[in-house]
């Protein structure tokens, strides 16, 4: 996508190791801001992702030929692409980042040759590596959901002149 904004100072291991993506995993940030979550990836904590969404931007910390320090759990961190949502367990991301962070999905999917995603095989859920709630309550049904929607061009008619995750929309007269 054009339009990751690249953020340095991602903790990181470079290289997989060997091991191909298998999965993304969507994480809930526990933050408000965008801002706040690049802060916290660059200070001291031994955390990061390779993206994080919110409802207007995509932040990139760690290539995804890097294996970011994500899930708690070194063969999962290898093998999957971890992404952040700015929200809270009290505030969950709202759909327009959802929605982005389907866009975002729809074009790692189409990098890795995945044409759908299914939960358990290429998405996995970060409390599945390691003691944590996290996604809590981020509506990751709605997300996979929704990038499998774009992925498969079944998204209803979005309105004149609208484009979705690269699909030009033409509009008819009855």
């Amino acid at each position: 996508m054009s339009d990751v904004t690249w953020i340095s100072g991602g903790k990181r291991s470079s290289g997989r190791s060997g091991y191909a993506v298998k999965a993304v995993v969507p994480h809930i940030s526990e933050s408000s801001t965008m801002a706040s979550v690049d802060a916290t990836f660059a200070g001291a904590r031994e955390a990061s992702a390779h993206y994080c969404v919110d409802e207007t931007s995509i932040h990139q910390y760690v290539s995804e030929s890097d294996t970011a320090w994500a899930v708690g759990d070194w063969l999962g961190n290898r093998e999957t692409i971890s992404i952040e949502h700015v929200g809270t367990t009290a505030s969950p991301p709202n759909r327009k980042t959802l929605d982005r962070s389907a866009e975002l999905m729809v074009d790692i999917a189409r990098r890795y040759g995945w044409d759908r995603y299914t939960l358990g095989q290429n998405v996995m859920l970060h409390k599945w590596y390691s003691a944590t709630s996290c996604p809590a309550t981020l509506d990751y049904e709605y997300l996979i959901d929704k990038a499998n929607e774009l992925l498969s061009g079944t998204v209803g008619w979005s309105g004149p002149g609208e484009e979705i995750a690269g699909v030009n929309r033409i509009e008819t007269a009855e």
